[in-house]
């Protein structure tokens, strides 16, 4: 069963339904959607008022699955509609309690759960909102020395939807201190690496080059495949502006990805190579 220390909590109750205004994706019907799920195979789980159980065959264990709160509803597909991105707890009957993040869109009129996409085992989201396109969500993931029970490090996430894929989406901005312009054919390359190991050169999780739309500041937004990522590894980003073969600017220290402010459109400041 749902253990305590999960501080979601259940959205539905006999009530009716809280969320005027949301369009398709109302309470009710992300309460009684068909959502994937990577534990009953290709049919997913259909949900009645916010919960799907299943008893294995010959055993007394079941398999439960409930939609949490909070949930977040904004325009994710760019048709002006409200989609909404929900929260589903998944217990198998053992030990752990799989966190989902799952989303829902406005499919001409029918909510559709489109993608999803696996948060851990006991994850604890705190938050989850949409802004700009972007689903952002604050979690306590589990660190090295967690206990299963208490996941203590504080990270920050944001994934925007491609389709029915959900990628994992960093944005900050470039800067430099120096008074000068940028030529035309100046080139940024934004780089997600893993600084985990000592002594090797640290392999890029995801990169992105594209040409200065103008001088600084630049906003930059890149996309990674979130199943490539680590929980026990550092990531950074990096970047640098080239033109041509000659190497301008790059950054100088490692700028962190995942803390808990990495997502507040932070400034990297580049460095100029003499």
């Amino acid at each position: 069963m749902i253990t305590l220390w999960l501080t979601a909590t259940l959205l539905w109750s006999a009530c009716g339904d809280g969320s005027r205004g949301a369009g398709v994706v109302d309470d009710r019907a992300l309460a009684n959607a068909r959502y994937g799920s990577t534990f009953v195979g290709s049919g997913g789980v259909q949900l009645t008022n916010g919960r799907f159980e299943k008893t294995y065959e010959g055993s007394a264990s079941k398999l439960i699955v409930t939609l949490l709160e909070p949930v977040a509803r904004g325009d994710l597909t760019g048709d002006g509609r409200a989609d909404a991105a929900v929260l589903l707890a998944t217990d198998p009957g053992g030990s752990g309690v799989f966190i989902d993040l799952a989303i829902v869109i406005d499919d001409g009129g029918v909510a559709r759960n489109v993608a999803a996409l696996s948060l851990g085992d006991r994850v604890q989201v705190r938050s989850l909102d949409i802004d700009g396109g972007r689903i952002i969500l604050d979690m306590r993931m589990h660190g090295l020395d967690d206990p299963m029970c208490c996941p203590s490090q504080k990270v920050r996430r944001a994934y925007r939807l491609f389709g029915t894929r959900l990628m994992g989406s960093l944005s900050g901005v470039l800067t430099y201190r120096e008074s000068m312009a940028l030529p035309s054919e100046a080139v940024v390359t934004v780089s997600l690496v893993d600084v985990s190991l000592q002594d090797i050169a640290a392999p890029a999780i995801a990169e992105e080059s594209f040409t200065v739309p103008g001088q600084v500041p630049i906003a930059f937004e890149l996309a990674y495949d979130p199943n490539t990522i680590d929980e026990r590894h550092t990531y950074a980003v990096r970047a640098r502006i080239t033109a041509g073969e000659q190497l301008l600017f790059t950054t100088s220290t490692a700028h962190p990805s995942f803390t808990d402010d990495a997502l507040a459109e932070s400034e990297i400041v580049l460095q100029r190579v003499q």
